[in-house]
């Protein structure tokens, strides 16, 4: 792969993040993003527990959301080969994370879609970091 592919895979997967992560780091849109995956849980009848979401969780929702947002911005405004490594261990470490939390407690099955975009920009950017790399 060429490295001008390569880095916008990196940008493409940082607007996504910027996207997301920025409607999760604003305590009003993260509630209705929230709200909406309940909705989708219930309305697919999906299995797996979505829990009730108390001010304390929202809290670290939001922290969370901050730090991935200003990542994304980091990322678009000085892309490198460099930060897409680290990004696809970031998303590879969270894929697992998601895995272990659907499989062990039963979560709901909508984080099922987050799951596989967290794979698939990891695995993107961690092979062709080493195929860049030979």
């Amino acid at each position: 792969m060429q490295e001008k592919r390569y880095l916008k895979i990196v940008t493409l997967s940082a607007w996504y993040d910027l996207v997301i992560t920025g409607i999760l780091a604003i305590p009003f849109t993260s509630i209705l993003l929230i709200g909406f995956l309940n909705t989708t849980h219930t309305f697919l009848n999906l299995p797996g527990v979505f829990g009730i979401f108390e001010p304390i969780h929202l809290l670290f929702v939001n922290l969370m959301g901050i730090v991935s947002f200003f990542w994304a911005i980091l990322r678009i405004k000085h892309t490198s080969i460099l930060l897409g490594y680290y990004d696809g261990l970031i998303r590879l470490s969270l894929a697992v994370l998601m895995a272990f939390y659907m499989l062990y407690y039963q979560v709901s099955l909508v984080i099922v879609s987050f799951f596989f975009v967290e794979v698939i920009f990891g695995l993107l950017q961690i092979v062709f970091y080493y195929k860049l790399k030979k």
